[in-house]
């Protein structure tokens, strides 16, 4: 049986802020996988893609969310809502002063 562990951080589901964040860091996120109860957590980070109007969150090149403007739906909205999907929670950084 696998045993969850808590971890010593805290961490935000606060994902207007993360959004905001992700235009100008890599942030550290934990996201769902699996479609089962109790599913795995992965390890990932965030990235704004260069030259596009994306914003990637992934690891070891598995994409878990791919924001952007679609469907009548703003990048932020689309972000929001793969966000909340995948259970996303993430380290928060200081504000660079």
């Amino acid at each position: 049986m696998r045993k969850i562990l808590k971890h010593p951080y805290e961490t935000s589901r606060d994902y207007k802020r993360l959004f905001e964040l992700s235009k100008s860091f890599r942030i550290v996120c934990f996201v769902d996988y699996g479609d089962r109860e109790n599913p795995p957590r992965d390890v990932a980070q965030t990235q704004a893609i260069e030259h596009t109007d994306i914003i990637s969150i992934g690891s070891r090149g598995i994409d878990y969310i791919d924001a952007f403007d679609h469907k009548g739906e703003s990048i932020e909205e689309d972000f929001i809502a793969q966000c909340k999907k995948s259970n996303l929670e993430f380290i928060d950084i200081e504000d660079e002063k």
